[in-house]
């Protein structure tokens, strides 16, 4: 007789060795191929429930031929008890016997030959549908393990990814403190230029004046403050020849004094012509910095946006959230460092 449980092994033994290669995939997966392997289910149901007909259809034949068959032998018995005991004379009993020995021959060998075909036709319905599902069963497991690779892939990604954005994250936030300690540098600087600059224009100043006041002929002064007037006394060539050598000297001295002055302001003036050259370029080299942390967080929430369209398309589970919540505190990151190295103050300016 043919027995169903034996010829499934191999089936159940493959089931088993493809459900440990599925065992990697994830929950949602695994319902989504449970739901698969269950509409398949249903289907081979249907299909047993058909062979089943089909088998119920040939054991009433075969029972109806049997019970035929056996009529016949049961007339043909009773012909022979009959031929035995001499009620039915012919005219050779021996052939009738012979005859009657054929037929139940060729009954008993037609039986057998039904009862094999059956069992043939239902092993051979049996391993076409055991092939059939071992076939479905070993494609959902390849596509299991194709999503599996996929989604390991992704992981690995979303992985260097984060890396690499907590990389630009610290590499940003030295800047930025790099920066922060460079403007107050550079704050510091520029209160110390003003400051020289306000003394030196004040000393400037006070220099114009006293050469203001050197340069002035001593003719065009008054009488009241030339020094020849405070003399009473009236003056001898001698004196007056000693005057005016005096004089010459004095002035002689007031000409070096005035040239010095000279050559000390343009030392001053080239001197603040350096220091503001210096102060603008400090200026450029600031905005200059300024553009380039402006773009790079620019870039980064560009990317994080990206990175949040792209998460928003795929399903989120556990691993994903996990990423998302990282992205937006590197967002909020990004945006205090960018607000901490950019004050309001700082921008009105």
């Amino acid at each position: 007789m043919f027995k169903p449980d034996e010829s499934r092994k191999e089936s159940q033994e493959s089931f088993k060795k493809r459900g440990r290669l599925g065992s990697n995939a994830t929950a949602s997966d695994k319902n989504i191929r449970v739901q698969e392997l269950h509409e398949i289910l249903i289907e081979e149901k249907q299909r047993n429930n058909e062979l089943e007909n089909r088998f119920e259809e040939i054991h009433k034949e075969m029972a109806l031929k049997s019970i035929e068959m056996e009529q016949r032998i049961i007339k043909l018995k009773e012909t022979l008890k009959k031929v035995r005991n001499g009620y039915v004379k012919t005219q050779n009993p021996i052939k009738e016997l012979e005859i009657v020995d054929d037929v139940n021959s060729k009954l008993q060998g037609s039986i057998k030959e039904i009862l094999k075909e059956a069992s043939e036709l239902v092993s051979v319905k049996e391993n076409e549908i055991i092939k059939s599902f071992d076939f479905k069963l070993s494609e959902i497991c390849a596509e299991l393990e194709d999503k599996r690779k996929k989604k390991n892939k992704e992981i690995a990604a979303n992985k260097e990814k984060e890396e690499q954005y907590t990389a630009e994250a610290e590499m940003l936030k030295k800047s930025a403190n790099y920066i922060e300690s460079r403007n107050k540098n550079l704050e510091e600087h520029n209160k110390q230029l003003k400051v020289e600059l306000n003394a030196r224009e004040s000393e400037l100043l006070a220099l114009k004046k006293r050469i203001l006041t050197m340069t002035t002929p001593l003719q065009i002064r008054p009488e009241s403050q030339s020094p020849f007037t405070r003399i009473r006394n009236p003056l001898t060539a001698h004196s007056l020849a000693s005057r005016s050598s005096s004089s010459d000297s004095r002035s002689q001295r007031y000409d070096t004094i005035v040239l010095k002055l000279k050559q000390l302001i343009e030392i001053e003036r080239s001197n603040l012509r350096a220091a503001k050259t210096a102060f603008t370029a400090e200026m450029e080299y600031k905005t200059e910095i300024e553009k380039i942390l402006r773009s790079c967080v620019d870039d980064v929430k560009m990317e994080i946006l990206k990175k949040k369209g792209q998460i928003r398309k795929i399903e989120l589970d556990g691993e994903k959230k996990v990423i998302l919540d990282e992205l937006l505190a590197a967002e909020d990151f990004l945006n205090r460092v960018y607000d901490r190295a950019y004050p309001k103050s700082l921008l009105k300016r």
